[in-house]
């Protein structure tokens, strides 16, 4: 990780600040409403604690900051992901890009895709051209 924090800082050295921390401890990292900006990219899938992170994020941001945030979750989870987000933020605004991102595994290499296929197998109840499910999903809220 500290590979790309240096790449960050040495490509945009004057905009933005690159930080490497605990993402659920962000205040122990930066001081309480000072950040502007904070975007976690895919990045939270794999965090022990989303609770944790985002409650953070929340604390860290000043009362006017913006977060942006882009995360690979089943569709049957979206439900409570919305509501917990609705919880600390005012969401401006919300996009789902599944059809995006399959459409471009089928332009990615083979190891990606099989990567994709064995760990994320509901990935594959998307028709990619049509950008529909293949079959019925739970419904959302339904604990899975």
């Amino acid at each position: 990780m500290a590979v790309q924090i240096d790449y960050c800082r040495r490509t945009w050295p004057d905009k933005l600040n690159f930080l490497l921390g605990d993402s659920e401890h962000l205040s122990s990292v930066v001081p309480k409403g000072t950040i502007d900006y904070l975007v976690d990219i895919e990045s939270s899938f794999f965090y022990p604690d989303k609770t944790s992170f985002l409650k953070e994020v929340r604390e860290v941001l000043r009362d006017d900051g913006t977060f942006f945030y882009g995360v690979l979750v089943p569709s049957w989870r979206l439900f409570n992901l919305d509501l917990t987000l609705r919880k600390w933020f005012d969401v401006q605004s919300e996009e789902d890009v599944t059809c995006s991102v399959l459409r471009s595994l089928q332009l990615d290499s083979t190891t990606l895709s099989t990567f994709i296929d064995s760990h994320y197998p509901w990935c594959k109840r998307f028709d990619v051209m049509t950008c529909r499910s293949r079959e019925v999903l739970p419904e959302a809220g339904m604990g899975h």
